[in-house]
């Protein structure tokens, strides 16, 4: 007698959830999804790549265009280029975008894009590590980068550290939830090098609190802190190799590190900069705020506190991170989010264990992703609008009027500005051609704040000892008294401000070149000649005299 097949209908099976979440949707093989990753990843950098040649970033633009032109000239970072609270990142990246490509506006752009790309693929690929489901791994890089590297489209700081700091919080979780794992410890030891390269804020709250989270962690206080100490090693090491004192580093660390401790600047920071960019922040995150304390109650009611506990005070730490750099950084509210967000994926991903029913294992993901499908839209109409670029140049470079793409000077070239920029770099061009200084890296000749740019566009160096920007200089500050000692010492023939624009310079300075100078107009330019008898620089037969 034959046996008894027997057959299971499929029609019988247990029918798959139609509320499945966001994490749970794994419909691509890992050949399809490493393609859909590649693809996205090029696409971001397309997108940076094209916005990031339309319109210009006053002030930002010029201070990591001087910064970059410098080192490429010889220049050592935070000795001959005091850079204070300026992270190495930032100024090696816009040194190293100018020897590899060229000093051009477009050699910056080209490495904001790369770094975009690099860091999608790797939060995309640490996503994928914690099982977080084939779609969410793929959109909530995006969702980040679009809110900051995307939104600015340029080489800045504060972009860049949020980027580094989602990173590295996605890969202490890796480590923390698979401590074995041979990869979780090299994407540890990575990200937490180049985080250490990031701006201090941020670099310093996440990696010294990653610390104190392992070393009160028995089962990882050995390797954690030993990874710790290889990567702090690490990184000392390659910025020693690159040029950098490490100790002077730390000083303008120090220095730039005022305004972490002034609450004035806290409360303007984090909600009167823009106060309306501010106020749809917050409420954007509202929805994520929920799915994060939604998830605490579910882990401190059902998970064992022991397991857990790493990884629930990483994503704290990672939240209290961006709400810091909020209040720490002149900048967009909305471009500190995505440490955040990766903190709350952090927390949606450890209750999956632990969920009881329908409401709860959907409800939590989606106020998530409510707040991911808000930021990503928020995001991409601001990089668009280019928002980002607007608040850095109020009344100068930014402008809504038909735009000219420059041919020169070359540093320029390819990038799309207004009237008023190609003016500027017109009226430049005049001034300094009628002098034969362009192409001298040593005339003597002076660009104010708005005009930074001009240094590499019409290959001038700045005198060693100048700042890269004024503000950390407070009047009647030693640090503010050698500066000011080393403008004079650079014997200038000639300073020029962009509509007499002298933000941040220390008042004893603006008065002392007022009294000693004799100050014209023309157009757009406002021109300091010194009267102490020495060479008299040529000028404009149609120039205005102030004073």
């Amino acid at each position: 007698m034959k046996p008894t097949r027997v057959v299971t209908s499929r029609t019988h099976a247990a029918p798959k959830s139609l509320t499945r979440t966001i994490f749970e949707l794994d419909y691509m093989n890992p050949l399809f999804t490493a393609a859909a990753m590649l693809i996205l990843a090029a696409a971001i950098a397309v997108v940076v790549l094209t916005l990031g040649m339309v319109q210009f970033p006053a002030e930002d633009g010029g201070i990591v265009s001087m910064a970059g032109w410098q080192l490429h000239v010889g220049a050592r970072p935070y000795i001959d280029l005091p850079a204070e609270g300026m992270p190495p990142l930032f100024l090696l990246g816009a040194k190293w975008a100018f020897d590899v490509s060229g000093v051009a506006w477009s050699s910056l752009v080209t490495a904001t894009a790369i770094f975009a790309a690099l860091a999608y693929a790797g939060l995309c690929t640490i996503l994928l590590r914690l099982r977080a489901g084939t779609t969410f791994s793929l959109a909530l890089p995006a969702v980040v980068l679009s809110v900051s590297m995307v939104s600015a489209s340029f080489w800045w700081s504060n972009q860049l550290t949020a980027a580094c700091a989602a990173l590295f919080l996605a890969a202490a979780l890796y480590f923390v939830q698979y401590p074995d794992d041979r990869d979780a410890k090299v994407a540890f030891v990575l990200t937490a090098v180049v985080l250490s390269w990031a701006k201090a804020n941020s670099a310093g709250l996440l990696l010294v609190g990653a610390a104190i989270v392992l070393a009160m962690t028995p089962r990882l206080r050995r390797r954690g802190l030993c990874l710790i100490a290889g990567a702090a090693t690490s990184s000392i090491v390659l910025l020693m190799l690159a040029g950098v004192d490490v100790t002077a580093m730390i000083r303008s660390y120090l220095v730039g590190g005022t305004r972490v401790l002034s609450a004035g600047n806290f409360r303007t920071f984090f909600l009167l900069n823009d106060a309306d960019e501010a106020r749809l922040t917050l409420s954007l995150l509202l929805p994520a705020a929920a799915s994060f304390a939604g998830g605490l109650v579910v882990l401190a009611r059902r998970a064992p506190r022991r397991k857990v506990s790493p990884a629930v005070m990483l994503c704290a730490l990672g939240v209290l991170t961006g709400l810091v750099a909020m209040g720490t950084n002149n900048d967009h509210n909305m471009a500190e989010v995505p440490v955040i967000l990766t903190a709350v994926t952090g927390i949606i991903l450890l209750t999956r264990p632990y969920v009881q029913g329908q409401v709860e294992r959907v409800l939590l993901p989606s106020l998530l992703v409510v707040s991911l499908v808000c930021f990503g839209t928020a995001g991409v109409t601001y990089a668009v609008d280019r928002h980002r670029i607007r608040s850095a140049g109020p009344g100068c470079f930014y402008e809504d009027s038909a735009l000219t793409r420059f041919q020169d000077p070359l540093f320029l070239r390819g990038l799309q500005a207004g009237p008023t920029m190609t003016a500027a770099a017109d009226e430049l061009a005049t001034v300094l051609e009628g002098n034969d200084w362009e192409g001298q890296l040593d005339a003597p000749v002076y660009f104010g704040p708005r005009l930074l740019w001009a240094y590499p566009a019409f290959g001038v160096r700045a005198a060693p000892g100048l700042p890269l920007w004024w503000q950390p200089y407070p009047q009647g500050a030693p640090r503010t008294d050698a500066a000011i000692a080393a403008f004079y010492q650079a014997d200038y023939r000639l300073m020029i401000f962009y509509r007499g624009d002298t933000t941040f310079m220390p008042p004893a300075l603006i008065n002392q070149l007022a009294a000693e100078c004799t100050v014209y107009q023309w157009r757009n330019l406002l021109l300091c000649v010194p009267r102490d008898g020495g060479l008299q620089p040529w000028l404009p037969t149609d120039v205005m005299q102030l004073n």
